[in-house]
């Protein structure tokens, strides 16, 4: 996902959307979280208290927080489900790192149901 790019003091609202296509043979729950922003050469990475995320509408800690995005108590059909993903972004702050690029991580993580 590109979320674009930022310059310049104060509030800066960030996101995109992306559409994950499942396959589960099983009952399954499907959740989402994001790692944070790491400067593309390891120079710095911005602090979770200059970041707010939502992911499909829902208020998610950067790093250790997930949310719950799918799931169904039956097992897909073939070709799977469609899931859309919103993630919206948040920074401040910016002007304490260094310039450049950053790279962060949604993740998507699958679970079986039992």
């Amino acid at each position: 996902m590109d979320l674009g790019g930022v310059v310049g003091p104060g509030w800066k609202q960030l996101g995109a959307q992306v559409v994950t296509n499942v396959v589960a043979n099983c009952a399954y729950r499907m959740e989402a979280s994001f790692r944070g922003f790491v400067h593309s050469k390891g120079r710095a990475a911005i602090s979770p208290k200059h970041m707010q995320v939502r992911i499909n509408g829902q208020m998610v800690a950067v790093g250790a927080g997930r949310v719950e995005v799918g799931g169904s108590r039956r097992p897909t059909r073939a070709q799977g489900v469609e899931v859309p993903i919103d993630l919206e972004v948040g920074v401040t702050g910016l002007t304490a790192y260094p310039p450049g690029q950053y790279n962060g991580a949604l993740v998507i993580r699958v679970v079986a149901l039992p």
